[in-house]
């Protein structure tokens, strides 16, 4: 019984020999097949098209940390693989071959004996313990980046409504229906005769003259509420709008607004002359010289255009500096720019 053990363990032995030399030969082709660039060893990417071969297994087979495995680390890593595989087979080998001579130590002793002999046996218990594998997982930072458009923003400003309200004047005349008449003796007579009449005609001046006056009054604070009211306005408002004299002849259009590099007043650009824009010339027109009304810019002057053209100075934009749209005349003229 022992020859035969022995002759099935050395059976065993020469099958694994020669089993474990084809393996190896068989591992080696496989690397050799999965190495695709033939520099000798596996990337992550090679590795994993071998069967069986997972991320897990390249990070425990890669000993030196390199990202790549060599021939001598798979073959490593596959022996320790197998072996556990094997170990586990032997233990069962073994069980049976115990099994067996159990049963052969049984019948040779039923064929001793006449006495019938019942063997129980319990099933072996074999625990197969193995490590918890170690797994670290890295993964990068996630790369976001958050873009955000502009805001719109709109903002519309009325235009401010400026009322002027003036009370009438209180004007009373007391006119005496008598004539007054002071008589003085003296070496020569001094008589002064006031006569109804002219006492009237001096009482029509006087009213004559507080007309006048209330007239330059409310002349002058319209002439400042007018002016308020255009320096409010921002400067796109005026681009486009129409220049006319105090006749209400056409001169031209607001084409921009500008501000002159040494006295820091703010001009007009306007286009004037021409016919549909050929021969047209820029001209700048001071708008302290202007008014607005009615949506209309009154230039102070009876002039006609030729007049104001050949009078007025020609546009050179090295002397000017252009306005933003978005800013208010007053605010251009308190700036300075």
């Amino acid at each position: 019984m022992k020859r035969t053990a022995i002759a099935i363990a050395v059976s065993a032995l020469c099958a694994s020999i020669a089993g474990g030399a084809l393996a190896q030969e068989q591992q080696e082709q496989q690397f050799v097949n999965a190495d695709s660039n033939g520099d000798g060893f596996l990337s992550q990417e090679e590795a994993q098209q071998i069967s069986g071969f997972d991320q897990d297994a390249f990070d425990q087979a890669d000993t030196n940390d390199d990202d790549r495995l060599s021939l001598d680390e798979y073959l490593t890593a596959i022996e320790q693989r197998e072996g556990q595989q094997d170990q586990s087979q032997q233990d069962r080998q073994q069980i049976q071959q115990d099994q067996q001579q159990n049963q052969q130590q049984n019948q040779q002793q039923n064929q001793q004996e006449s006495t019938q002999v019942d063997v129980e046996e319990q099933p072996a218990n074999v625990d197969v313990q193995s490590e918890a594998a170690d797994v670290n997982v890295e993964q990068e930072e996630p790369n976001v980046t958050v873009e955000q458009s502009e805001p719109d923003v709109q903002v519309e400003q009325a235009e401010p409504e400026v009322n002027v309200e003036q009370a009438e004047p209180n004007v009373t005349v007391e006119q005496q229906g008598e004539p007054e008449v002071n008589i003085e003796e003296g070496d020569e007579a001094d008589v002064e005769v006031v006569r109804p009449e002219d006492e009237e005609n001096q009482q029509q001046q006087d009213q004559q003259q507080q007309d006048q006056q209330q007239q330059n009054q409310q002349q002058q604070s319209g002439q400042s509420s007018e002016a308020t009211s255009l320096m409010s306005m921002q400067v796109d408002d005026l681009e486009g709008m129409q220049v006319v004299n105090n006749n209400g002849q056409e001169i031209g259009d607001i084409e921009h607004v500008a501000q002159h590099t040494q006295d820091n007043k703010l001009y007009g650009i306007v286009t004037v002359g021409g016919f549909w824009g050929i021969g047209a010339e820029e001209i700048a027109l001071p708008l302290e010289e202007m008014q607005l009304q009615n949506d209309q810019l009154v230039m102070q002057t009876d002039r006609g255009e030729d007049e104001i053209k050949n009078s007025a100075e020609q546009y050179n934009e090295d002397n000017y500096t252009q306005l933003e749209s978005g800013q208010t005349l007053q605010e251009a003229a308190g700036s300075g720019n």
